[in-house]
């Protein structure tokens, strides 16, 4: 069971006055993902904040910092663009991202067992095309999963993978060259 956090961000809470909090999304081990209305560009965005219990250890906190900005760094199109970065008047570290309408390939594979063999092909060749520009930029993904791999909605064919993890960003890897 994942805690909650007393310092949760609020539905309708506003962040660094830029960022309305909407909904929650889904909880996982490290964190929440909200959906948020972005006032500066007036579009939806996804925030991820950390619990209390991570977001105020130092060497976390720094990691989490360093590898939102590394990964957003990339401009890669099967990794979600970086918007922000920050901290909640409660203290907690956010970040904001791109926010996709979709699936995961988790939830894709439950409707559907058997992809058929095109779909499946093209759907790997784009996460190792994807999981290629973050190795050549330094980050590697530690828990790739099908509910890592997210397939968004309403996207012109063929679909573009996005490559997630389960703090929203990817890792920086000292062992890469």
């Amino acid at each position: 069971m994942v805690e909650v956090c007393p310092l949760a961000v609020g539905i309708g809470e506003t962040l660094d006055g830029k960022y309305r909090i909407t909904r929650e999304i889904r909880r996982t081990s490290t964190g929440v993902v909200y959906e948020a209305e972005d006032r500066g560009q007036s579009g939806q965005v996804a925030v991820k904040t950390l619990l209390e219990a991570t977001s105020g250890d130092g060497q976390l906190a720094a990691r989490f910092r360093r590898e939102a900005r590394a990964a957003g760094a990339l401009g890669a199109p099967r990794i979600p663009r970086v918007f922000d970065l920050g901290r909640t008047s409660k203290g907690l570290l956010y970040l904001v991202t791109e926010l996709f309408a979709g699936e995961t390939l988790l939830a894709l594979l439950s409707r559907k067992p058997q992809l058929p063999v095109p779909l499946a092909v093209d759907l790997t060749g784009q996460v190792l095309s994807g999981l290629s520009t973050a190795h050549k930029g330094g980050l590697v993904h530690r828990d790739l999963s099908p509910e890592s791999i997210f397939i968004p909605s309403g996207e012109k064919s063929p679909e573009l993978v996005k490559i997630l993890d389960e703090s929203g960003v990817l890792v920086r890897s000292q062992h890469l060259e």
